[in-house]
């Protein structure tokens, strides 16, 4: 059985999460990344790298970016969308950049709130690659706990929209 992409005009939406106080990744993001880089491997896709929230001088896009760049993705094929600073801003941004078939690409425990946020700002069911957490990370387990009041943030954010 051969598998084959969905569509040639789905772009990559790589969700961003916070840098470290040095401007550097975490742990997650690098994980993100790596999933996009595998998803990629299915043919040439656009990369959306979303994120605006700036520590030592770097957003979450601009270092995503340098992280396409040096795995081998072309600049060409890469779009950073580095105003935002929430998942509803990611959603809102991305459509505003013209990105009309977006796959998600993000961590497990963060997928529910954002394909409701992007469903909710492109009219339609958008789906995506869940990233699995790791459990030993103490980072992560708290974002866990605190992921069901995230959500709840975000179906607010959704009525909103």
């Amino acid at each position: 059985m051969t598998v084959s992409r969905p569509s040639d005009n789905i772009d990559l939406v790589v969700l961003g999460h916070h840098l470290n106080g040095d401007g550097t990744m975490r742990p997650i993001l690098r994980r993100r990344l790596q999933a996009a880089l595998n998803l990629n491997q299915w043919g040439p896709a656009r990369i959306v790298v979303t994120g605006g929230l700036p520590k030592n001088g770097k957003t979450e896009a601009s270092v995503m970016r340098d992280y396409l760049l040096a795995h081998g993705i072309a600049d060409e094929r890469i779009i950073c969308e580095d105003r935002s600073r929430t998942t509803c801003e990611n959603a809102v941004y991305t459509h505003e950049l013209g990105i009309e078939h977006p796959f998600l690409v993000t961590s497990a425990y963060h997928m529910p709130k954002a394909q409701l946020l992007f469903s909710t700002v492109y009219g339609r069911e958008i789906f995506g690659f869940s990233v699995a957490h790791n459990p030993h990370d103490r980072h992560e387990r708290i974002e866990r706990l605190l992921q069901p009041l995230s959500y709840a943030k975000g179906c607010v954010q959704a009525l909103l929209l």
